[in-house]
């Protein structure tokens, strides 16, 4: 399957991702990882394999269990975290004019 680019996302599962968590961090949840994309990203999607786990999502071995860790491995961390580098640095530059 061909994947395309979605709303200026990498994809549908990068934007998707994005959409629904984006909001749930602020600057201060990435301290100590001086705007490291690697770091941030690695971050990210370790955030999400515990919320994973934490609702039990991806317990046993089932259809849905199945597609879901399919559309995991989908979502593009790095370009997220890229973002979130971005609009740091956006809000540092705003905050202090």
């Amino acid at each position: 399957m061909e994947h395309k680019e979605y709303n200026g996302w990498t994809n549908y599962e990068t934007w998707n991702w994005n959409l629904w968590y984006s909001n749930s961090f602020t600057a201060e949840d990435f301290d100590g990882l001086n705007g490291d994309i690697h770091k941030i990203a690695g971050f990210l999607e370790d955030w999400t394999g515990e919320m994973a786990d934490e609702i039990g999502i991806l317990n046993g071995q089932a259809f849905f269990s199945d597609v879901i860790r399919a559309s995991m491995n989908e979502v593009n961390f790095e370009e997220i975290a890229e973002h979130f580098v971005d609009d740091y640095e956006l809000a540092s530059t705003e905050e202090a004019s």
